[in-house]
């Protein structure tokens, strides 16, 4: 648990705070989230004393959302094609779509639904990627990535 508590903290602090205030010096950004994890804590305290029933359910949809990011993945490393619009909406789109059939129960097929999301977030990834522009640079990432695989692990 001290770890979920400190990474909570921390994310705040990089996630929400320096973007609020981007000018932030390290040093407030960092006493800002120390002075977090006690009132984390306490709410985390509470949460499991309601004894809702819900970690099964929260971990199966936070697992299911995180594949959503894998076409994302795939994607940007293997394919010339790929864009951020595209990484984006694919994530987003199949993480509530992931969402909404959990908290509906919606089992297409009897399928769970990450199975469903990670299909929509592929076709969205696709699709959208060949709807936006092509970021530039992409050649000479890929080349790089090519030689620094080749040097290193050869052919």
């Amino acid at each position: 648990m001290n770890s979920v508590i400190l990474t909570l903290s921390s994310m705040f602090g990089r996630d929400v705070v320096k973007a609020l205030a981007p000018r932030i010096s390290e040093e407030k950004e960092l006493r800002l989230c120390r002075a977090l994890i006690p009132l984390i804590t306490v709410v985390c305290f509470f949460f499991a004393k309601m004894k809702l029933g819900l970690i099964a359910v929260l971990s199966s949809m936070a697992s299911g959302g995180l594949l959503m990011q894998l076409p994302a993945i795939l994607g940007v490393f293997f394919w010339k094609r790929a864009t951020a619009a595209g990484a984006v909406s694919s994530m987003i789109t199949g993480g509530v779509a992931v969402g909404y059939m959990y908290v509906r129960g919606i089992k297409p097929l009897g399928h769970w639904p990450p199975l469903w999301g990670l299909l929509l977030s592929g076709v969205v990834f696709v699709s959208v990627s060949l709807l936006t522009r092509r970021p530039g640079g992409t050649d000479y990432f890929m080349k790089s990535v090519n030689d620094f695989v080749r040097s290193h692990f050869g052919e």
